[in-house]
Order: C-alpha cells, then sequence, then structure tokens
C-alpha cells in the first residue's frame, strides 16, 4: 500500500506591522448621506452619550433633536428669538445646555422643551456652554472674554475667569475631573482653568485664532486647532507641544473624536473631514463634502457621522449593516418528475451531522520543489526556490527545515561551484538578521563555512559576500551590546527607585 506524497508545507510567520489599509473602506461603509437643508450654517453638532443616542444640532433660532433610527427631526426646540451658539446635551440625556447671541445661558429640558433655568452673566454672544461632569454646574464662555461657573439649583455665579482678551469660541471639560475646564480663543491662546483655585493653571500659544479645541478623559493631553494647523499640547509637562500638523489647505473649525478616542476627526471650509490614527496622528482616511464645513459629530458607537456646513446643509451618513438572513426560507414546490430541476435535485444540500460523505481524490498538480523533492534531487529543489524571480523567504526556509528533518541538508549544499554558493550566501546575508530566520540561517552559515573553508579566498565574489556577512554579523552583535547596556541600566534604577520607596515606607 503506497501513502499519498505530502508537500512540502510553507510556514506562515505572523504579519509584522498592522496596516491601515482598511481604514478607508471602513468610513466608505457609511451608506449615502441623508440631507438636510436649513436656512442658516449650522454652528454645532453635539451626540448624546445615553441611549438611544440622538443627536443635537443647532441652526440659528432652531434647536433640532434628531433621531439616530430614523435619521429625522424627533423634537425642535424654538422658544426664544435670539441665535443659538453650541448646543450640548447633558451626559443623560435629559437636559440641554446652549448659549445665545444676547450672552444668555439657557438649560431646557428635552422632554417638555420648556426652558428650566437662565443665566445672564455675560454681556456678549456666548458661544460656548456646558454641563460640568458628575456636577450640578454649568460653564459657559463668551465674547466678553470671560468663561464663568454657575449652579443650577440655586442659579447663582460660583466663578468668573478671566484672563483671555479676545472672543473666545470653543472649549470643553474634562471627563474623569470635574475641575476642569479648557478654552481657546482668537487672541490665539489655549487656557487651562482649575475651577477649585479659580484660576488658569496653564497657558498655551498656538499662533493662529483658536477656533476649537478637544481634553482627553485623562486630562494629559489636549489638542487645539486654529488656521490650518492642528496642535497637541501635553499638559502633565506643563503645556509642551508634543506634535504640529497640517493636512488641510484652509481654516480648521471643527474637530471630533470617536467613542473610544482612537481616531481624530477634523472639518475645514476647504469642504474636506480628515481622519486621524490618534497613535500618531497620520491621516488614515479622507472624506470629500460640497460645502465649507463648521461642525462634525461623530456617534460614541461609531454608527453616525454627522456634519453641518456654512450653507445650511446638515450631512447624516449612518453605517450600513449586514442584512440578516431568514434562515427559515420559504420552500419550493416538489420538482416534477422527468425535468431538469428533478434529475439535479439535492445538489445544493449540505451533509448533515452523521451522513458519510463519499467524496472523489482529485488529482492536483505539484509545484516544481515538491516534484523535485519527490525524488530526492535536494541540491536541485534548494536552487529552484533560490533562484526564483522573487524570492518568498518562509518558503525557503520551510524546504530548509524539510531537508534538515530528511538529513539531506549538508548533501543540498555540498558539491557547489562558486555560481552554486553565490545565492545561498546572498540569501543568508539579506535574512540572516530577522529574529523569525537568525536561528536556521546561523546553522546553515556554519554547515556552509564547515563545507567550503578550504577553498575559500579562490573566488572574489563569494569572499565579498563572506566579508558582508561578517560585517552585518559584527554590527548586529553590537546593537545586541548596546541593548543589554541599555537593560542594566534601566534594570538599576527600577532597583533604585524600589528601594527608595521601601526607605519611605519604613520611615512612615
Amino acid at each position: 500500500m503506497t501513502t499519498a506524497f505530502k508537500k512540502l508545507e510553507v510556514k506562515k510567520y505572523p504579519i509584522a506591522a498592522a496596516t491601515s489599509k482598511g481604514e478607508a473602506g471602513y468610513w466608505k461603509k457609511f451608506n449615502f448621506p441623508v440631507i438636510v437643508k436649513e436656512y442658516s450654517a449650522i454652528n454645532h453638532v453635539n451626540f448624546c452619550s445615553s441611549s438611544p443616542g440622538d443627536f443635537l444640532v443647532t441652526c440659528s433660532s432652531k434647536l433640532h433633536i434628531f433621531s439616530t433610527t430614523t435619521n429625522q427631526v424627533k423634537r425642535t426646540i424654538t422658544r426664544f428669538k435670539d441665535s443659538a451658539f453650541g448646543a450640548r446635551f447633558r451626559r443623560d440625556g435629559k437636559l440641554i445646555i446652549a448659549g445665545f447671541e444676547n450672552g444668555a445661558v439657557k438649560v431646557f429640558d428635552v422632554s417638555s422643551r420648556t426652558i428650566l433655568r437662565e443665566f445672564k452673566q455675560h454681556s456678549k454672544a456666548t458661544h460656548v456652554a456646558g454641563f460640568v461632569p458628575s456636577s450640578t454646574q454649568v460653564y459657559s464662555a463668551s465674547d466678553d472674554c470671560t468663561v464663568r461657573c454657575a449652579d443650577i439649583p440655586t442659579q447663582k455665579e460660583l466663578s468668573c475667569l478671566q484672563g483671555h482678551n479676545d472672543y473666545i469660541r470653543s472649549g470643553d471639560s474634562c471627563l474623569l475631573n470635574s475641575n476642569i475646564l479648557i478654552t481657546g480663543s482668537y487672541d490665539h491662546t489655549v487656557k487651562l482653568w482649575d475651577l477649585r483655585s479659580q484660576e488658569c493653571t496653564l497657558t498655551a500659544d498656538h499662533g493662529n485664532p483658536v477656533e476649537s479645541v478637544l481634553l482627553y478623559p485623562n486630562c494629559g493631553l489636549c489638542i487645539s486647532a486654529g488656521g490650518n494647523n492642528i496642535k497637541v499640547w501635553d499638559i502633565l509637562s506643563g503645556g509642551k507641544l508634543l506634535t504640529s500638523f497640517s493636512n488641510h489647505q484652509k481654516t480648521i473649525t471643527t474637530m471630533c473624536f470617536d467613542g473610544s478616542y482612537t481616531r481624530l476627526l477634523s472639518g475645514s471650509i476647504d469642504r474636506h473631514v480628515k481622519v486621524y490614527d490618534t497613535t500618531d496622528y497620520s491621516v488614515v482616511a479622507n472624506l470629500d463634502y460640497p460645502s465649507a464645513i463648521t461642525s462634525i459629530g461623530l456617534s460614541e458607537s461609531g454608527s453616525h457621522l454627522v456634519v453641518g456646513m456654512a450653507d445650511g446643509l446638515i450631512s447624516i451618513k449612518e453605517k450600513m449593516k449586514k442584512k440578516v438572513e431568514d434562515n427559515l426560507a420559504l420552500k419550493r414546490e416538489e420538482p416534477v418528475r422527468g425535468s431538469y430541476r428533478y434529475f439535479v435535485r439535492g445538489q445544493s444540500d449540505k451533509p448533515q451531522e452523521g451522513d458519510v460523505v463519499v467524496e472523489k481524490e482529485k488529482h492536483k498538480k505539484m509545484s516544481e520543489t515538491d516534484t523535485l523533492l519527490r525524488r530526492f534531487e535536494y541540491r536541485t529543489a534548494l536552487d529552484s526556490v533560490l533562484r526564483c524571480r522573487k524570492i518568498a523567504p518562509p518558503r525557503v526556509i520551510s524546504l530548509i527545515v524539510e531537508l534538515a528533518r530528511r538529513d539531506g541538508l549538508k548533501f543540498a549544499l555540498s558539491s557547489r561551484d562558486a555560481a552554486g554558493i553565490i545565492p545561498i550566501l546572498n540569501f543568508i546575508v539579506r535574512n540572516i538578521c530577522n529574529p523569525r530566520y537568525s536561528n536556521i540561517l546561523t546553522d546553515v552559515a556554519n554547515l556552509l563555512l564547515d563545507i567550503y573553508t578550504p577553498v575559500i579566498g579562490e573566488n572574489e565574489e563569494t569572499d565579498k559576500l563572506l566579508k558582508r556577512l561578517k560585517g552585518k554579523l559584527s554590527q548586529e552583535l553590537l546593537y545586541h551590546k548596546q541593548a543589554f547596556e541599555v537593560l542594566g541600566t534601566i534594570d538599576a534604577l527600577t532597583s533604585a527607585s524600589t528601594i527608595h520607596s521601601t526607605n519611605d515606607d519604613m520611615m512612615t
């Protein structure tokens, strides 16, 4: 009884680095947008954090609440005459706050649309208003260059923060620390405010009028947008500028994070929305729109992307959902005997548990390498994979491992002239420093040296390759030595800090 020849199994190595090839495809999954037309520019879009995740659109003297289920207007609040700015939901979705052109700040009840509170501390238009997280307080920033904080139950002003010299058009609060606020102004500065001390604790110069600011949940980093530049500031290092990047051609007007804070979206009057990876702030996707973009919002679940434009257009894109197929399909009528349907019946049925499946063995054409291995022509098999137009290192390594398993590696490497040794040496020089292949190729290099040491110096090209191999290995050993020195330094610092903390604990 003969056994079937087992083909060479090429080892699959893990991908070294993840690629962002599918990122653009992810944003293309958002279906054709629903377009809503208003009569004036859309100045702000805000998504509710709680279920069902409705979103709020601020436009002129209207506040529209859209449903994420139907993408239609659910409620409209119009109980005011002045223009509204920067309306936002409270995190529980029960209250809405908005600033107004006359300087007032109003709090609305979502269900009844009534005005619950009205604060009139500002003397000019208020473009920034929001709820302080985990608190009953609200904050606001106005064109009168002040930042104010008030208490909702008592309707009293708690603090008035001064420091900006021009209009304040953007602001944000920290999710994990209710005492931290950040504002951006047309005086080119970004300021961090501490409500406990009621003063500015950090100032960063953006270099352009600041249109939008965002704060990470842990208050460690903040992002500012002004002109066509976006800058990232390290708050914990005293406002150090970490990076600055510019991918828009015109002024950036708005920014937002996704729900996991791994993606940053920016909109500009150049009609583009850029998507950045927050690990290195590289552009991973680009979206085009028909008009200048003034506001943008992305739901925490990533299901809806809403963009407001200067001409009053609202683009609502919803991520396409997979069609759920009904497993209980309607049974087709029984085919008539003698018909074609009767003859081919059952061919599309799948075997069930317990069925005996009889399959005819299909003859598959073997590759050249497998054919040579089957004939025990090890030397020719090794040459066949090394002389391909595009050498695949995993395939070469898999063949070397198979030859070693068959005790044929030494036979495949021996009895070669200079022309036969050169391809092997070239492959070793290129791949020996790759940690995936270094163990195997080190053994191959040692075996080559054992076989051909007596003839070293007879061919100039092979001698050059051996010198390159020696230099590459020397450089690799130097890298390893430096890495171990760094590791030793880190261990020493870690040990010293551990001893220091232990001594402090003993003293206390």
